[in-house]
């Protein structure tokens, strides 16, 4: 498949399993102030470009495998990295960093799998990065800095 000028090959059958017997993301596990803040936030972080990629490799955007608040930012908005992983390969790289901004708060990069890893095998597994930025929307006696 082919996204923006990235050339992609995906198991979707195998990430569409692995995916459909995860219960939710890492954040949904979690109660600290900013998974909640990134659970509220989740369904309006990806544009629907990205979830129509998602679905196409088989993740599960509500999934994630990890995701990090890195900080309050002097705008205001909070940064997040949030980790999804494939089995498949990029065949053709956007550019060679592999970073790419998709709007004013939201970067993508393929990479290697690091971290928290949801799948029992990192054979031909690719990891995709997510950099947010999204603004704190729980209570705002508990934003983090």
């Amino acid at each position: 498949m082919k996204f923006r000028n990235w050339e992609i090959i995906a198991d979707k059958k195998y990430n569409d399993e692995i995916y459909s017997n995860l219960k939710g993301g890492i954040a949904d596990g979690c109660q600290c102030n900013d998974c909640r803040n990134f659970v509220k936030n989740r369904q309006d972080i990806f544009p629907q470009e990205i979830k129509t990629l998602l679905a196409e490799l088989g993740i599960d955007y509500t999934k994630e495998a990890d995701n990090i608040h890195l900080q309050k930012l002097k705008n205001g908005l909070h940064s997040y990295l949030a980790l999804f992983h494939f089995r498949g390969e990029i065949t053709k790289l956007e550019d060679e960093t592999g970073l790419l901004p998709l709007n004013d708060n939201l970067i993508i990069n393929f990479g290697l799998p690091d971290g928290q890893i949801l799948f029992p095998n990192v054979e031909r597994l690719v990891q995709i990065e997510f950099y947010i930025e999204m603004p704190w929307t729980i209570e705002k006696e508990l934003e983090s800095d």
